[in-house]
């Protein structure tokens, strides 16, 4: 049985990592956004900004602090359901809790923690949709799969999408599953309807944008108070021109996409998802998980990403989604090697994990850009205090 203060214990990182001020990239736009219920940039995270804009009001600390505080939530979240994931699929309790823990200490995770990034709603719905498939796929084991499996995977991947096009990562690796799953899900010609009204409601909170452009907001991304607008805004036509290019330089990009699933800052933890994947060869999750990674690299031979260093760790946010993906190898991987050993030396297994855990914290927490330099705390605490009517303020 789970120990109940392993999970809980994650939430630690957001007192330890999680900053009270602006931070680098998009986090001062989201910050804006949030607190005055604006439309950040494309495609305008209409969810995002709902919900950071409650949290922005909690009395609690600076207002960056309390986006912050909400993107880290996401992500530990997405560590929970990683968790309750990896727990049902392994049973067992050591490669949950440090499966789910080689996620959250990677550099794209600690990174969302630290500051405001709407990457961390989209992990929070990759771990839902996974639980989702596995939930449908132990359903169809004993011949109780129906419509609503299919019905919840398309709501919450429809919600994803509509937060944030990387849910396309994963649509080939849902339709790889829904093929192998529907052959043992009891499925009726009036169930499609019901499934494809999921679908079509997770698109709701994309009504947000141009209801809230009408009314002027301080902050604004594009024009989507018409449909011309709305529709170049959700599509991401301002990235058009920064992605599909340079393929000459797509290997290198592929190189530095695995070595951020096998670095894991200390290379055995990288070892034992390699093992974790040679076991699911031909298994149900072997071909998600295989065909999740091949899109990944697909996406990233084919686009822009620099290859330098400095905007590598920008773009490590991306590489995020695969290492929560990588993670479930890793369990499996750990799983195994705990099956060989015997009860007396499983807590020398747990310790040797703990020191790959502590290193890579340590090393993960230098690319999470903390304000050691820079703007004066004071100024940026109160960079965002409650604006008065009509205040403009440009960050970059």
């Amino acid at each position: 049985k789970s120990p109940t203060i392993a999970p809980p214990s994650f939430l630690i990182l957001i007192g330890v990592f999680t900053s009270p001020f602006v931070g680098p990239h998009d986090s001062a736009e989201l910050v804006l956004s949030s607190a005055t219920l604006g439309i950040a940039h494309a495609p305008g995270y209409p969810l995002f900004n709902l919900l950071g804009f409650l949290a922005s009001k909690v009395p609690i600390s600076t207002i960056p602090a309390r986006v912050n505080a909400l993107s880290a939530l996401f992500v530990i979240g997405a560590s929970l359901g990683l968790y309750t994931f990896l727990l049902r699929l392994t049973k067992s309790t050591v490669a949950a809790i440090f499966g789910a823990l080689f996620f959250l200490g990677s550099r794209g995770a600690l990174r969302q923690i630290a500051y405001v990034d709407t990457l961390s709603l989209a992990l929070l719905f990759l771990s839902i949709e996974f639980l989702i498939l596995l939930f449908w796929q132990r359903a169809g084991e004993t011949g109780k799969a129906d419509w609503r499996y299919p019905a919840a995977l398309a709501f919450v991947f429809s919600l994803h999408l509509g937060h944030h096009q990387t849910a396309l990562f994963a649509l080939p690796a849902y339709i790889v599953a829904a093929w192998l799953l529907f052959a043992k899900t009891r499925i009726v010609r009036s169930d499609w309807q019901k499934i494809g009204i999921g679908f079509l409601l997770g698109f709701l909170p994309l009504l947000y944008l141009p209801i809230r452009a009408h009314q002027d907001p301080i902050y604004a991304w594009g024009n989507p108070d018409t449909w011309a607008g709305f529709w170049e805004l959700i599509k991401r036509s301002d990235y058009q021109q920064y992605s599909y290019d340079k393929i000459s330089l797509g290997p290198l990009r592929v190189g530095d996409w695995i070595i951020s699933l096998l670095y894991k800052e200390v290379f055995l933890a990288g070892l034992f998802g390699i093992a974790g994947f040679l076991s699911l060869r031909g298994s149900f999750w072997g071909k998600v998980i295989g065909t999740y990674l091949a899109s990944q690299i697909l996406f990233v031979f084919l686009s822009n990403m620099s290859t330098n260093l400095v905007d590598w760790g920008t773009h490590s946010r991306f590489y995020s989604l695969s290492v929560f993906v990588w993670a479930i190898p890793i369990a499996l991987g750990i799983q195994g090697l705990t099956l060989r050993l015997s009860q007396r030396r499983i807590p020398l297994l747990v310790g040797v994990l703990l020191v790959l855990f502590a290193g890579e914290l340590w090393y993960s927490q230098f690319w999470t850009d903390r304000p050691t330099r820079g703007l004066p705390e004071t100024a940026t605490a109160d960079m965002l205090q409650p604006l008065p009517q009509g205040a403009v303020l440009f960050a970059g």
